[in-house]
């Protein structure tokens, strides 16, 4: 809800939301070992959103609230696609 300020009106944005992460044992040709995977979960509207890498948390967190971070660095590393 916006707040009422006596200097004027002041709205804010806030945005709540579930995170789940879990590990998944993955056998391949080249590798076994375990995988981080995770959700994201708008709690209104209800939307889920998948990642698989901690990486691409900001640029979910930005495509979900608009919310971009242009005082501070981006993300290491590569980004992956995100599943939706």
């Amino acid at each position: 809800m916006p707040e009422k300020r006596s200097e004027g009106f002041v709205a804010k944005q806030r945005f709540a939301f579930v995170l789940r992460l879990w590990l998944e044992t993955e056998v391949s040709h080249a590798t076994t070992g375990m995988v981080l995977r995770g959700s994201l979960e708008l709690v209104e509207p209800k939307e889920v959103y998948y990642f698989s890498s901690f990486n691409q948390i900001p640029t979910l967190l930005q495509t979900i609230t608009g919310w971009s971070n242009q005082s501070g660095p981006g993300p290491a590393g590569e980004e992956g696609k995100m599943e939706t």
